[in-house]
C-alpha cells in the first residue's frame, strides 16, 4: 500500500462549504473559505455562492458584501444565483435600499436581473413599508419584461 496525501481542493472544499450552509453554520462556511485561501486553492463561483447562501440563511448580511467584494479581488464571476442571494440576506434584514442598489450592480455590471432577485428586492421594500420603491421596482420590471 502507498502512502499518499491527499489534499483538498475546490471541489472538496465546496462541498464542506455546501454541508455548512445546508447546516446553517455560516461561521463555519467562512471559517472553510478562509482556510481555503490560506491553502492556496481559489475558490469559484459556485464556493462563493455556497458561502454568501450561508450568510444568507444565517442573516449576516454584512459577510455577504465582503464574499462581493472577494469575488472581485479574486476575479471570480458574479451571477444572477449570487446577487439572488446577496438581495434575499439584504431583504432579511430589512436592508431595502441596499438590495435595490444590488439590483442595479447586477444589472449595470454583469447580469440582467431575474425574478428572484426582484422578488427578493420588492419583498425588501415592502418590510420596511417603502410600497413607493416597490411599485417603482414592479413597473422597472414590466418596462424591462423581466423573465419573460
Amino acid at each position: 500500500m502507498h502512502d499518499r496525501e491527499a489534499y483538498p481542493d475546490v471541489i472538496s472544499y465546496g462541498g464542506a462549504i455546501s454541508a455548512c450552509e445546508k447546516a446553517g453554520r455560516w461561521d463555519a462556511a467562512l471559517f472553510l473559505l478562509d482556510e481555503m485561501l490560506q491553502d492556496s486553492v481559489t475558490p469559484d463561483s459556485a464556493v462563493f455562492n455556497q458561502a454568501i447562501s450561508a450568510c444568507e440563511k444565517g442573516a449576516q448580511w454584512k459577510f455577504t458584501f465582503e464574499l462581493l467584494e472577494r469575488m472581485w479581488e479574486f476575479t471570480v464571476a458574479r451571477i444572477q444565483v449570487t446577487f439572488g442571494a446577496a438581495i434575499s440576506a439584504c431583504e432579511k434584514a430589512g436592508q431595502w435600499r441596499l438590495a435595490l442598489a444590488l439590483l442595479d450592480e447586477a444589472w449595470d455590471h454583469c447580469c440582467p436581473p431575474n425574478t428572484v432577485m426582484c422578488n427578493a428586492a420588492l419583498s425588501a421594500c415592502g418590510r420596511q413599508g417603502h410600497w413607493d420603491a416597490a411599485l417603482q421596482l414592479l413597473s422597472g420590471m414590466a418596462a424591462q419584461d423581466i423573465d419573460r
